[in-house]
């Protein structure tokens, strides 16, 4: 490999770095865009809730984090907590394995593990019960 392909390819994996990072600012934009409309105009998006009566596990996320970006931290936190834990977690995540390289790895390597699933299993089923019975 010559410099200038190096350097070609430097330039290449910039360019894709910036390009990813553009389409999930996009991407939640967009999401956050539906999910306030639907929000206002108090439409119930869990097809769960709105045929059965009975929440979804993330029933209540759109409100928990409108609570929080509004300051009421204390308040999303009993509404959801699975899903402010993971919003709390996944922002500082996502960009460190922006960052590093071996931040994602770490992290890819941890998605493969059997244990990691099981968990999140365990506490997908707590935080459903706790929003049945809390009544999101």
């Amino acid at each position: 490999m010559t410099a200038s392909q190096g350097l070609t390819e430097s330039r290449a994996s910039r360019r894709t770095r910036w390009q990813e990072a553009v389409w999930l600012i996009a991407s939640l934009a967009v999401v956050a865009a539906l999910l306030l409309l639907a929000y206002a105009f108090q439409i119930t998006i869990c097809p769960l809730k709105r045929f059965t009566g009975v929440p979804c596990p993330t029933c209540g996320s759109t409100r928990a984090v409108l609570r929080a970006l509004r300051g009421d931290f204390a308040g999303a936190w009993v509404m959801q907590p699975l899903v402010m834990a993971l919003v709390c977690a996944a922002g500082p995540l996502a960009l460190a394995a922006w960052l590093s390289p071996r931040v994602k790895r770490l992290l890819a390597a941890a998605w493969r593990h059997p244990l990691t699933w099981l968990l999140a299993a365990l506490a997908v089923a707590g935080n459903w019960a706790y929003v049945i019975f809390h009544g999101n």
